[in-house]
């Protein structure tokens, strides 16, 4: 690892260098591991080189028109070939504009238009105003375009739709910065990030390459060490676990929303136990949290008790977990590291890459939810209580209207996060809270308040409204909160309920709104007449009665249908939801919200999806994701594809 990075430092640190360097150190190993069909697939670190040259010599054919330096967007699922493209688009001599498979097509669009791009590469076939490649139909051979030239940029876009440029842009100098800063993180976890014996490290990718997190964490820094990367069949949480036991995953890199899931579903499994069982359990997680000793703990420290245990989670080869993304919560750092996987917190952002994560090898340290120290010429410091940054990985310029502008550094080159900090003698660094009016969820994903709020605008019956991110559950759940212009009754109460879950419908599942109350008293404003966001967040939280849910959950009909079917269905689907949420199926109702209204989250959304097509034996498009939100709706889509 140290000559790797010592060799890149010393290089022209182009992504010909990163490449190059990688494949020299990387020749004998494994690098990714998948299924398809239900085989295992297994790509050897030298047959991946000889791929992207491959998949390079179509894309120069391809892209022949399209001038060199010109962005070519990048918008596939993470996959091997995804690694592929990404490397192929370069060395055929374009830049690459990496964007979320899961935004919309009009999202798309916006994004084509705003970062210039002149082709895009999918794995769908979805029609643009730009050339369009489906990346399953590109036909290789033995022909191999070795360039000299690689494209020498890399973009990535946060959620938005409209207002600034969220489109940030890393040179090969960042993106090499960002390789070099994991350099001294063996001196401080040998057992832990990266492994002195890296044969036997084994990486899942979880988190989207589209993603800053899981482009350096998982893509770059894990295949340019030359470690392994797993590919889960689906992120539900049934192929994840059974993905990390049945190919011995080491290392598995998240956001909040995972491991909340994981500790949810502990929670509930412990719940279901005998009371000596529970006591015992509990006894478990206390003694690997350095609560209590191993005499004290008794059978539940033992080797076997935790081998019993991890056996029905992610087996008992995992020697590193990372949270990453958004702020997690201090219950489940102390469940997920009570069961013996120890889960880090780290830092990074769209902006300036990942530049902090946990590695003292410390339980007691990992529980207090610090997220590190700042990596290898990564510079932290805490100005007015906001986190500021500087570091030669941060991006070099923002993308506006496809023309490149000056990235947005203080005076001394700093870049301010609009994450409230705190830093302790040590310099172990905390986050807070942030002072910018974004909401982070629990997936890692930026939502801006005022743009969803934008699309409200013509309610009726409405004196003030606003978007706000209200804590729930350890979570910010994106919240429409009204006050009324006037008493209102059942027929207006319908027809507001109506033209609200109308607009929310039309959002791509990212941006919905989760909640929707009337506040009682008239929403605060400052003297400029804008809402104070945090007297509300702050009036929740003391006086939750004074804010009225409104349920926008539109009844579904299925009159049209035989009667005896839609019952049999419906009985089909509540048993199943019950067993995965862990809900009694007679508190179930056919119409409350998976997630919202039943507590569940994506990942249990996602094994509900898996479930279901395989019970029915159906196909659930990605479209469909956000139109599916209750019992009911995943009946009416059986009956669909049965008539």
């Amino acid at each position: 690892m140290y000559v790797q990075v010592d060799n890149l430092l010393a290089s022209s640190k182009t992504f010909k260098d990163i490449f190059d360097i990688g494949k020299t150190h990387n020749n004998h190993k494994y690098i990714f591991i998948y299924e398809n069909n239900n085989k295992t697939k297994k790509i050897a670190y030298s047959d991946y080189y000889e791929l992207c040259y491959k998949y390079a010599f179509q894309l120069k054919q391809l892209l022949k028109d399209i001038d060199k330096n010109d962005y070519v967007a990048l918008k596939m699922k993470n996959s091997y070939l995804w690694c592929v493209i990404y490397w192929a688009i370069l060395m055929s001599g374009h830049n690459v504009l990496i964007i979320n498979p899961l935004s919309s097509e009009a999202d798309t669009k916006r994004l084509i238009q705003e970062g210039n791009a002149k082709a895009i590469i999918s794995d769908k076939n979805s029609q643009y105003d730009i050339y369009s490649i489906n990346s399953n139909e590109i036909k290789i051979s033995d022909e191999k375009y070795i360039s000299n030239e690689y494209g020498n940029k890399v973009a990535f876009s946060t959620s938005g739709t409209t207002g600034d440029s969220r489109i940030f842009v890393f040179s090969d100098k960042n993106i090499v910065a960002q390789i070099a800063s994991a350099r001294k993180i063996p001196d401080t976890s040998l057992t832990g990030m990266f492994k002195k014996d890296k044969g036997d490290l084994r990486l899942m990718a979880v988190v989207p390459f589209s993603h800053i997190y899981g482009f350096v964490a998982v893509f770059l820094w894990y295949t340019f060490f030359g470690m392994t990367i797993i590919f889960p069949n689906s992120l539900s949480s049934f192929d994840i676990q059974n993905c990390a036991k049945k190919y011995k995953v080491t290392h598995i890199f998240g956001v909040p929303l995972l491991w909340d899931s994981l500790a949810k579903s502990i929670k509930n499994t412990i719940k279901l136990k005998s009371e000596k069982m529970q006591k015992t359990i509990n006894k478990f997680i206390d003694y690997n949290n350095g609560i209590i000793t191993s005499g004290e703990a008794g059978f539940a420290s033992t080797k076997l008790f935790k081998n019993i245990f991890q056996k029905k989670v992610f087996g008992n080869k995992i020697c590193f977990l990372v949270s990453g993304g958004s702020s997690i919560s201090k219950e489940t750092l102390s469940i997920i590291n009570g069961i013996g996987y120890p889960l880090n917190n780290g830092y990074g952002m769209t902006e300036v890459g990942v530049t902090s994560v946990e590695t003292i090898d410390d339980v007691k340290q990992r529980l207090k939810g610090s997220i590190g120290f700042p990596l290898t010429d990564v510079i932290y410091k805490i100005k007015d209580n906001e986190l500021c940054i500087k570091s030669p990985q941060i991006h070099s310029y923002r993308l506006i209207n496809g023309i490149e502008q000056d990235s947005l550094l203080d005076e001394e080159g700093f870049f301010h996060t609009g994450d409230i900090g705190f830093m302790d003698e040590t310099e172990h660094t905390w986050i807070k809270g942030k002072i910018k009016d974004v909401v982070i969820g629990s997936n890692g994903e930026n939502l801006y308040p005022d743009e969803i709020a934008s699309y409200f605008v013509n309610l009726p019956f409405i004196n003030k409204y606003t978007v706000v991110g209200l804590p729930i559950n350890n979570d910010e759940i994106v919240s429409l909160i009204i006050s009324l212009e006037k008493e209102i009754n059942d027929e207006e109460k319908e027809k507001l309920i109506k033209e609200i879950s109308i607009i929310n419908n039309s959002f791509p599942t990212s941006m919905k709104i989760k909640k929707v109350y009337i506040y009682q008293n008239d929403l605060p404003v400052n003297t400029s007449m804008k809402i104070l966001k945090y007297q509300i967040v702050d009036e929740y939280l003391k006086n939750p009665q004074l804010f009225k849910q409104l349920s926008i959950i539109e009844n579904v009909g299925f009159e049209q249908f035989d009667q005896q079917e839609v019952t049999s269905i419906t009985n089909k689907v509540r048993k199943i939801v019950s067993s995965i949420l862990c809900v009694e199926e007679d508190k179930l109702g056919n119409n409350q919200n998976i997630i919202t209204d039943l507590g569940g989250d994506s990942f249990t959304f996602m094994t509900l999806l898996s479930t279901l097509e395989e019970e029915f034996d159906i196909s659930i498009p990605t479209e469909m994701f956000s139109k599916l939100n209750t019992i009911n709706d995943f009946v009416l889509f059986v009956l669909k594809n049965r008539h």
